[in-house]
């Protein structure tokens, strides 16, 4: 029974072969297509500089508080001479003037 389905669709297909005239086209070219060109967007890494922090480092000073006084100023006197004995018969006297010492 299968044999004869066989035998059967095999004469089907071999007599639709023969007779078939297509009214239309049968060849069919496909439009010509070419694809996009495409580049890669250029790319650069970005710059990073670095520069490692700089840490100056001083030793500690050490401080010793000195008391410094100015020198001690003093007045003296100096001899400067003697009067001019003057009117009325004043004799004369010994004349001192102050001086700013340092």
């Amino acid at each position: 029974m299968k044999f004869l389905m066989l035998i059967a669709l095999v004469a089907i297909a071999a007599a639709d072969d023969y007779d078939y005239s297509p009214s239309y086209k049968t060849s069919y070219s496909a439009p010509s297509y070419s694809a996009p060109s495409y580049s890669a967007p250029s790319y650069s890494a970005p710059s990073y500089s670095y520069s490692a922090p700089s840490y100056s480092y001083s030793a500690p000073t050490y401080r010793k508080t000195v008391l410094v006084y100015p020198p001690p100023h003093y007045e003296t006197v100096e001899y400067a001479g003697y009067t001019h004995g003057g009117k009325k018969g004043k004799k004369a006297v010994p004349v001192y003037k102050a001086v700013s010492k340092y």
